[in-house]
């Protein structure tokens, strides 16, 4: 029992990320890991890349709100679970 309570308060004690504004250096979790994420604003059809070194590129464009960027992301999310 002593070693669950010192596993809660492990947990509990741990830096809990803020919800991201979708910018550049944000860390977005996916499948259990964190990923850095680079804006990339770019004209033509919006999309999200897993890229080496821990980075989640997503690619949107020129002037998209925070909106857009997050529906962007879930899309790609559902996507992935198909």
């Amino acid at each position: 029992m002593a070693w669950i309570r010192r596993q809660q308060d492990r947990i509990a004690e741990q830096e809990r990320p803020s919800a991201p504004g979708f910018v550049t250096g944000d860390v977005i979790a996916y499948q259990g890991q964190r990923y850095r994420l680079q804006m990339v604003e770019r004209n033509g059809r919006p999309s999200v890349a897993l890229r080496d070194g821990g980075t989640l590129e997503l690619s949107v464009r020129p002037g998209s709100d925070r909106a857009m960027r997050e529906g962007v992301l879930q899309a790609w999310y559902r996507q992935q679970l198909k």
